[in-house]
């Protein structure tokens, strides 16, 4: 990415000197420090987005001539050149064909102001001053504007249908390979925990294209494995600590999400057993295997189990990522798509219809089957707090139950309740605004 950059003239100063004189042991170490800070600074991008908006720039420079792209702007005729350069890269945006997976007939208005800003803030912050400061910036929000009027509305995010615990189950029922291999062990485990704890395609792993790091992704230190107690319920339980993706600050901390075992038969006997999933991946990771997972005398997970696990080898260190792919790499979005539509494919979704299960599929079927099993009111707490939600986004993601609308459609004929206004009289609810 930088790479890239460097190649579209967007790195380094912008006529203002850096004070590092060329020649001289003193000299260069400055500047390298500088270069490292700056690298420093860069890896907290959003990599995936900045490559995005790079993508436009080279096309936009070789169907313009607008070279330089940007001008040193301490003074104001250079603040309007870039400024300007900005809005004709919004616009070769807005009317060229949409670049990769983009659906539709051009890029939408939302995501083109979005690029042009990570193009502005890339070069502001590689000069180290705003090139193109807000006062000169008076047609843009109108050319945006217009652009959004010609979009069409919004639906509720991209398209994607909930990978839903019925389907897990019919996958499992289908003989969709659990316990064949380690990988098809880690497999299971990542669609049932990516359902269990409502995870974004990239908190299984990583998001594409992103290098992992170990303090904020599933490692096998994300998994505290505990005894039977009082609040479990007699069950054996863990607790996953997932941090979030959507953190461009890395600020946030991990959430504790709680497992239990959800039945008492023998290891593996129940396919939708999340807590057993994830203890046949950690064991046949660190080096055991599923023969001599350690069990009591009705076949179920022995007391204890995973300090033996932990004991046994220290081939799989705590910092490793948890869900990988052959090579041992993290799982990435991509790998989480695909593991979704191989679920949907065995729990019998025609092929025509695999294309509407996206990597956050499981985020949407788990918010939804947490709402089915608990209601909504006492869901709606529990939902926002275990899928890391700051917000009531959560519950775009909680689909629509057949049942829950039609025991509605029974009781509202009943419903008696005074609203505000009626006891109020001379005042009015004000509209939400849109």
């Amino acid at each position: 990415m930088l790479e890239l950059a460097g190649r579209l003239s967007l790195l380094g100063p912008l006529g203002v000197s850096f004070g590092f004189a060329e020649g001289g042991g003193q000299a260069a170490f400055a500047a390298e420090l500088d270069r490292s800070f700056r690298r420093r600074c860069a890896s907290a991008w959003d990599v995936p987005r900045v490559r995005s908006a790079l993508a436009w720039v080279g096309p936009f420079v070789i169907a313009t001539g607008r070279d330089p792209l940007f001008v040193p702007a301490i003074e104001l005729p250079g603040q309007v050149y870039n400024r300007v350069s900005l809005d004709m890269l919004s616009e070769f945006i807005r009317t060229s064909p949409p670049l990769g997976k983009t659906r539709g007939e051009h890029v939408s208005a939302d995501v083109a102001q979005s690029y042009v800003g990570v193009v502005r803030t890339l070069r502001s912050r590689e000069a180290r001053y705003d090139i193109a400061p807000e006062h000169v910036n008076l047609n843009a929000p109108l050319a945006f504007k217009a652009m959004r009027r010609e979009d069409a509305p919004k639906g509720d995010r991209r398209i994607s249908r909930g990978l839903r615990a019925a389907m897990l189950y019919a996958a499992a029922e289908a003989g969709f390979t659990r316990l064949t291999s380690t990988q098809a062990a880690i497999d299971w485990a990542a669609g049932l925990a990516a359902h269990n704890l409502m995870l974004r395609g990239g908190e299984v792993g990583v998001p594409d294209g992103i290098e992992p790091d170990p303090r904020r992704i599933l490692t096998f230190d994300s998994f505290e494995w505990f005894d039977a107690c009082t609040d479990s319920d007699g069950a054996l339980w863990l607790v996953v600590t997932v941090v979030p993706i959507k953190d461009p600050t890395a600020r946030k901390k991990g959430y504790p999400c709680p497992i239990a075992r959800r039945h008492d038969g023998p290891l593996g006997a129940d396919p939708l057993c999340t807590y057993d999933a994830l203890a046949i991946a950690w064991w046949l990771r660190r080096g055991g295997g599923l023969g001599t997972f350690p069990r009591d005398g009705m076949g179920r997970p022995a007391a204890g189990w995973w300090r033996l696990a932990v004991l046994r080898t220290a081939a799989t260190a705590d910092d490793a990522p948890f869900f990988t792919v052959a090579g041992g790499f993290p799982y990435a979005t991509s790998d989480v798509r695909r593991l979704v539509r191989n679920i949907a494919r065995a729990a019998g979704v025609p092929e025509p219809e695999l294309g509407e299960y996206g990597a956050k599929a499981a985020r949407i079927g788990g918010a939804t089957d947490w709402r089915d099993e608990l209601g909504a009111e006492q869901a709606r707490a529990v939902i926002r707090r275990r899928g890391r939600w700051e917000t009531d986004v959560a519950e775009i993601y909680q689909r629509t139950l057949v049942n829950e609308q039609l025991r509605g459609s029974v009781v509202v004929g009943g419903a008696r309740g005074a609203s505000l206004e009626d006891v109020c009289r001379g005042w009015v609810q004000p509209a939400d605004r849109a």
